[in-house]
């Protein structure tokens, strides 16, 4: 074998023994089975100890690979368990290595409650759970380790307040209960029922507040989500009715094997010391589960979901999830995985609804867009996989309850369906989006049309229009954005051309020269009407490639910047968002990246702009509510404030590493080293102050809008009871709305350390009814202890 890197045999051990480990039970053509792979590797590894001379360093390298493979490859956890228990039966130095690797497992689940990391603790404490199932780890240990969670999540809840550490421990100990059980049920059987009854009892306490967190975090409501408590309860009721065995774990201890893994140790591991604080974050968050399987079956499928039971769904999903969060670089290979699942069972239903949970998790998705395209892609592509018929039905029951979906996940359920449309060549059954692109559709299927317009919008940016002009039918050009030279024609074109002229080509002006002839063409003191004709001209110039956009503007930034102070920033920004607007229709993605860029180079401030999305100003009920159905809107102001994200972070990073200089400053870096740390700090304060005056800005011009267009809703409610088919509440107030809670779910730190401007908003001016109603629930999720989102 050749080794890369020349480090010998070290090198050469480490690769062999991680990689003999990482094939158990990967035996593709069935040669043998998989409790005579568990002997082959078990003995290979005792036998290869005299091998490299019985050396400690031999059994560390044994060690490190099972601790790898027993927390990463969570689809064979009982297999590396099972392996652990034969070394430790074969020699006094296997025994060794099975209780450090069950210690070093131990660490490893510590270290992740700490962080905050709920699933790396989740498949840490599997791994023991199994050790215990296999006579490695003495039942009271695990109970002793498990009592130390549960006691750790009831000191932590409070009264009145949502407590997410409490519900990440709670949620660990009950999904990690159905893989110990097993080994569990061979004590004291009286403790182990009161151990499960007060688990039981912490499971009723957290559905009282499913009501607090679904307030900002559920991702749809109807049947399609449910929260993760109650999917726990259910599960483990099901378990115990069966006594606690379930088919979607499978055993390699009831066969040839179960006599020796009977004579194990038993070990009573160090005692588990649970940190008393978690970054709780995202990632451990009260999560909602996708159950699509709960739906009414249909098709092939309606019999192995009847022999599905929650256990065993909440099992298939929980291995699911795991493979997907250790296969980030090689999703190819998870997706395998996940198709290969080492059960009797069909998995596809499963491995759907896991990978929909984690994309469509709020506050954010546990990983980018791309990722879940990617796998989605991958799982699809899969030699004899059938997964691509479970999803086109998931996509389906999403299609017919998109009302009920947040905004937020909404909107990436299209941009995640336009990419899997991108890789398929586009093959869609479109003629059932038909409806969707006649007259009727606003009023009867509101939510679909404008999820159908959405996927159309971007696979045309990952394509191009009369690509897909020729794929769609003829019905749904009409919810295709319209080429450019379609839109109406400004009243100063004549003068836009003579200004093109003298910004592009071989003889463009230099910056002095160009506000000359500018003054020229429009007047000496016409600083308003210079800037628009100045941005229009630059538009058009810029129109055929995006790049040229940075050139432009980096060798006329400075005309740029004297016409807005000459003008006045707001006054300014109204005109340059004019001419953006104006193009918005056909161009949607290219203005929201102009508004970017513009915000980099300082030229608009981002408040402004989101002012101006939010502006009422000059607008009739109609063109605001067409506005407020604008995806793209949306999407620009949900990149403005994710910017302003980055700036905090990046101010509270400059001003740790300033601390850190500070702290090792020699006398003479003294006062130079504590200069800059003011220097950060006061930055720190800045940027948080800019971005409180963002949020409650933000919060503050969706609350005009939707008071200004609930005026006279109710009739239109009355009119759409006759003949709508989705639900009743118009899209623009389901985007006001769901904004509202996006905003402030996001940013619950910011939103906590002011909570007297939550106050003084609800208690002063005002508020709509049902804008109040939405909002004062947030005010218990912004003072829980989940950190905000990383953007």
């Amino acid at each position: 074998m050749e080794i890369s890197g020349g480090r010998g045999d070290d090198d050469r051990m480490r690769l062999e023994v991680t990689s003999m480990l990482a094939r158990v039970g990967d035996d593709a053509e069935g040669r043998s089975s998989v409790e005579e792979q568990l002997e082959y590797v078990s003995g290979r590894l005792v036998d290869d100890a005299s091998r490299y001379g019985g050396t400690a360093q031999y059994w560390e390298v044994v060690r490190r690979a099972l601790i790898l493979c027993g927390n990463d490859l969570a689809h064979k956890v009982g297999m590396y368990s099972t392996v652990v228990a034969l070394i430790a039966g074969a020699s006094e130095e296997g025994k060794m290595t099975a209780e450090r690797v069950a210690n070093g497992t131990s660490g490893l689940m510590v270290t992740a409650i700490r962080d905050g990391q709920l699933n790396k603790a989740l498949q840490a404490l599997k791994f023991l759970c199994e050790l215990c199932n296999v006579w490695v780890v003495s039942w009271e240990w695990l109970m002793e380790t498990l009592r130390s969670l549960l006691e750790a999540a009831v000191a932590d809840r409070r009264p009145f307040q949502l407590h997410a550490r409490s519900q990440m421990l709670v949620d660990l100990i009950a999904s990690a209960l159905p893989w110990g059980a097993r080994g569990l049920k061979r004590g004291d059987t009286d403790e182990f029922d009161s151990f499960v009854a007060e688990l039981l009892g912490c499971l009723d306490q957290q559905l009282e507040d499913e009501s607090a967190w679904s307030s900002g975090l559920l991702p749809s409501g109807g049947t399609l989500f449910a929260f993760r408590p109650r999917i726990l309860r259910a599960a483990l009721d099901d378990l115990a009715a069966r006594g606690w065995n379930s088919g979607a774990m499978p055993r390699w201890d009831d066969g040839s094997l179960s006599s020796r893994l009977e004579s194990g140790p038993e070990l009573t591991l160090r005692t588990v010391q649970i940190p008393s604080h978690s970054k709780v974050s995202r990632y451990s968050a009260p999560s909602y589960v996708c159950t699509l399987s709960t739906e009414k079956p249909e098709g092939s499928g309606e019999n192995d979901r009847k022999r599905k039971g929650p256990i065993e769904q909440l099992l298939l999903r929980d291995t699911a999830t795991n493979i997907l969060d250790n296969f980030l670089q090689k999703h190819l290979e998870g997706a395998i995985k996940m198709l290969s699942l080492p059960i009797p069972m069909d998995a596809n239903q499963e491995v759907v609804e896991a990978t929909f949970t984690e994309m469509c998790a709020l506050p954010s998705a546990y990983q980018g867009q791309v990722f879940y395209g990617a796998i989605f892609m991958d799982l699809c592509r899969v030699p004899n996989s059938r997964l691509s018929i479970r999803l086109l039905k998931a996509v389906q029951l999403v299609y017919d309850k998109l009302g009920y979906f947040d905004p937020e996940v909404f909107d990436r359920l299209s941009d995640w369906l336009a990419f899997h449309l991108s890789n398929f060549s586009y093959n869609w059954n479109w003629a059932t989006w038909a409806a969707c692109g006649t007259a009727q559709a606003r009023d009867r299927i509101p939510y679909k049309r404008i999820f159908c317009r959405d996927v159309l919008d971007h696979v045309c940016r990952l394509s191009y229009r009369d690509k897909i002009i020729g794929i769609v039918p003829d019905k749904l050009h009409s919810l295709i954005p319209p080429e450019v030279e379609s839109l109406p024609a400004r009243s100063t074109d004549e003068d836009e051309l003579k200004v093109m002229e003298l910004i592009s080509g071989s003889d463009r002006k230099a910056p002095p020269e160009l506000k000359a002839r500018l003054m020229g063409i429009y007047g000496d003191d016409q600083y308003e009407q210079i800037l628009r004709g100045l941005f229009a001209a630059i538009l058009r110039a810029v129109q055929a490639i995006l790049s040229h956009f940075d050139a432009m503007m980096e060798r006329y930034i400075s005309v740029v910047n004297e016409l807005i102070a000459l003008t006045g920033p707001e006054k300014a920004t109204r005109v340059i968002m004019d001419e953006l607007w104006r193009l918005w229709p056909a161009l949607p993605l290219r203005c929201v990246t102009y508004v970017d860029k513009l915000c980099t180079y300082q030229v608009l401030n981002p408040l402004d702009v989101i002012n101006y999305l939010l502006s009422i100003d000059g607008l009739s009920k109609e063109e605001l509510i067409d506005k407020m159905e604008t995806s793209s809107v949306w999407e620009l102001m949900r990149l403005l404030i994710s910017r302003q994200k980055s700036r905090v972070q990046s101010a509270k990073t400059e001003a740790s590493n300033a601390a850190r200089f500070a702290a090792s400053a020699t006398e003479a870096e003294a006062d130079m080293a504590s200069e800059k740390l003011e220097e950060a700090k006061l930055g720190v304060e800045t940027v948080l102050e800019a971005t409180r005056k963002m949020i409650w800005n933000t919060v503050g011009g969706l609350n005009v809008v939707h008071t200004t267009l609930s005026e006279g809703v109710e009739d239109s409610m009355e009119e759409a009871e006759n003949g709508a088919e989705e639900k009743k509440i118009p899209v623009w107030e389901w985007r006001v709305l769901g904004f509202c809670k996006e905003v402030i779910r996001k940013n619950t730190s910011v939103v906590e350390a002011n909570i007297g401007d939550f106050d003084e908003f609800l208690q002063s001016g005002p508020v709509d009814v049902k804008f109040r109603e939405t909002i004062q629930p947030l005010k218990t999720l912004a003072l829980s202890d989940l950190t905000d989102p990383v953007m």
